[in-house]
């Protein structure tokens, strides 16, 4: 097998509604450019990324929900990491709701719900109160940057700026990390991509002009890329900036490209074999027997858990690693997803499907849906959510499958729950009893109030044409269908097209890029 690297095209296509510039890379800027960044910390508004004395990070590793946001005008900020960040401690008495922030020799205490801030037991009048989101403590960002931690702000059009003095960033340099900190979600499709912005812009571009590729999936870093159908067996790999790598491997062996993970590159050959690429290798290995689905397969290091068809004729969920593979469940379960060493699993029983979670190695096998009928579910800030079929409920429990609750009631059937963020499920709905209808709905999950955000055909006659590919941000929800991007405001209005884009066969890959 040959490995061919470099850049294979950079052209760009305009896009309405949206300034487009050059494909999205980061630009290198002047020695002082760099020296300036180094000395700083940029932040950007509803984004889980940080620059920190010129390295990216995130403000929290193991929750992307924390995020600087703004609230009726005003912006906050997420207190522990600027204060980690700048060298303070700080305290939290979730009693009295009293906060202690020492700095420099500088005592700085509020309490959640006021705006009084003592430094030095000097009042200062803050321009609206802390708060406490999700156990997380936020600050108005003008007042703990510049009158408790004394710290030169410039605020820009979302991006936040913290240094010593004024700083010395060039506009070049600014507009490249402003691509890489601006929260988007990404549509993909073989070698194009569309950026979709919280605001309701977006730009489009391409990294390659080769046609009948379909995009496999994304990790977020890399994209994985096959022929369509397997046609051929050149395969490709690729990130936003346009380095693509394209993989040839020889005729003797017919390879499927599956899923691609953290550079890896895994494949299903005709015979039963699972290969592997490994990244900055260039030759394929075998690393077991079976067969992998992109949507039903977790990779940790070098060993797979996949659903799998089993010698009894039924799909169980398997366990592949140092080539031998061990059979962890009963027939007709389907792997869902893995979170904190747990894998959740659907299970078909008594003519409904319930979800089940297992440790990694096959063991401690628990029921966690009771009678209920899940038609999908999802975890998020360590709470399940799924959509019980048999008494039209979305629910949500913890993630043992205690403390049940039922969040809201649904309209019409469940369909799939795409979507949660800002305490808000974005899930779909379908009508197929004469009216062939489909309909996208929000529902507070505090509340249960729910609204109807896209109501449609479902359109029998065009291959079941369903909504998919729902991500919300900023005052949008993006959606797809039939082919084409489509922009919804969070209150239902503003429903508008974006632009044709389609994966060949099938809905593009989609991440939310926070």
């Amino acid at each position: 097998m040959s490995l061919l690297v470099g850049v294979m095209g950079n052209s760009l296509v305009a896009a309405q509604e949206s300034t487009v510039t050059n494909s999205p890379s980061v630009e290198h800027s002047d020695a002082g450019s760099e020296t300036a960044l180094n000395q700083a910390i940029l932040l950007y508004v509803d984004s889980s990324k940080a620059y920190v004395k010129g390295k990216l990070t995130k403000i929290d590793m193991a929750n992307p929900e924390i995020t600087p946001f703004v609230d009726q005008g005003n912006t906050f900020v997420p207190l522990r990491f600027l204060s980690d960040k700048l060298g303070a401690q700080l305290s939290f008495n979730s009693k009295t709701g009293e906060i202690t922030i020492t700095v420099n020799g500088r005592t700085g205490k509020t309490r959640v719900g006021d705006t009084a801030l003592y430094i030095n037991n000097q009042k200062i009048v803050m321009s609206t109160t802390a708060k406490v989101v999700n156990g997380t403590t936020y600050l108005p960002l003008r007042n703990v940057v510049e009158d408790l931690f004394q710290k030169k702000l410039t605020f820009n059009n979302g991006m936040i700026i913290i240094s010593d003095g004024d700083h010395q960033i060039t506009e070049e340099k600014l507009a490249s990390l402003e691509q890489e900190l601006r929260p988007k979600i990404i549509y993909a499709s073989d070698l194009s991509f569309m950026y979709l912005y919280g605001d309701g812009s977006f730009h489009k571009f391409e990294v390659g002009d080769q046609s009948a590729l379909r995009l496999v999936n994304t990790d977020g870093r890399f994209y994985y890329i096959g022929h369509i159908y397997g046609s051929t067996n050149e395969y490709y790999r690729t990130t936003v900036q346009g380095e693509v790598e394209k993989f040839e491997i020889s005729d003797s062996e017919r390879y499927y490209l599956a899923i691609g993970h953290e550079g890896d590159m895994y494949f299903n050959s005709v015979d039963g074999k699972i290969a592997k690429i490994n990244y900055g290798e260039s030759s394929q290995r075998v690393i077991g027997k079976g067969n992998l689905f992109k949507e039903a397969a977790y990779i940790d290091n070098d060993v797979i858990w996949f659903t799998d068809y089993s010698n009894e004729g039924n799909y169980a969920i398997f366990k592949l690693q140092n080539g031998k593979k061990t059979k962890l469940s009963q027939a007709d379960c389907f792997l869902k997803y893995v979170h904190n060493n747990w894998i959740y699993y659907n299970y078909y029983e008594n003519n409904r499907w319930t979800l089940y979670r297992m440790k990694m190695d096959g063991s401690g096998k628990k029921k966690l849906t009771g009678d209920a009928d899940v038609v999908d579910s999802r975890i998020s800030d360590n709470k399940i959510y799924y959509m019980d079929a048999k008494t039209k409920t979305m629910r949500e429990m913890n993630l043992d499958g205690s403390g049940k609750r039922a969040v809201g009631k649904m309209s019409e059937s469940a369909v799939e729950i795409f979507d949660i963020s800002g305490g808000t499920i974005y899930y779909t709905e379908d009508n197929q009893s004469k009216k062939w209808t489909q309909s996208l709905w929000k529902m507070d999950i505090a509340t249960g109030v729910k609204k109807r955000l896209v109501f449609t055909d479902l359109n029998f006659y065009n291959h079941w044409e369903r909504i998919e590919n729902v991500s919300a941000l900023g005052d949008y929800v993006y959606y797809w269908l039939e082919g084409r991007v489509y922009a919804v405001k969070k209150d239902g209005t503003g429903r508008k097209e974006i632009e044709y884009f389609s994966n060949v066969g099938g809905a593009p890959v989609i991440y939310k890029d926070k």
